[in-house]
């Protein structure tokens, strides 16, 4: 099987409640590898070629590691958020609200062009849901940003 070649694994406690929320962010199912007693192990999701691993936090054949042992003991996702583009982040948003997350910045529209929020999904994964709502040269958009970032900042 041919994975994409950006892959991105997620632990949580039930990978099918998991999977099922994740193809509601729009990714489709390729598959899911069982556990003996039936559960699955982990489902392979895809959406624009990322393939997006959703793993079993224990059952898993890692190393009985220090790290292992932080992993499975959270919190996940700690400093790593991931941004999803979206063709309708009203909709995104009431889904996510529909379903468990945590709305951690309120939609709105950023100096790069796009209109965005961040929410804390069902599993402690930050997301970042962005839809383009300008066209803005890419130069200027990091300008803008840095002076924007830079004031936040030194107001704090």
């Amino acid at each position: 099987m041919e994975l994409g070649r950006f892959r991105v694994g997620l632990r949580v406690p039930d990978v099918t409640e998991a999977a099922h929320f994740y193809r509601g962010l729009g990714f489709s199912e390729v598959g899911t590898v069982p556990a003996d007693d039936g559960r699955a192990l982990m489902a392979i999701l895809q959406r624009e070629g990322v393939m997006l691993l959703v793993d079993a936090l224990v059952g898993m054949p890692f190393a009985a590691t220090e790290r292992e042992h932080q992993v499975q003991s959270g919190p996940r996702g700690l400093g790593v958020a991931l941004g999803l583009g979206v063709d309708d982040l009203a909709a995104t948003y009431a889904y996510c609200q529909g379903h468990g997350c945590t709305i951690t910045a309120e939609p709105a529209d950023t100096s790069y062009g796009d209109r965005v929020f961040e929410c804390i999904d069902p599993f402690d994964y930050l997301w970042e849901m962005s839809q383009p709502v300008a066209v803005v040269p890419a130069e200027e958009a990091l300008q803008v940003l840095g002076q924007d970032w830079s004031q936040r900042l030194s107001s704090e």
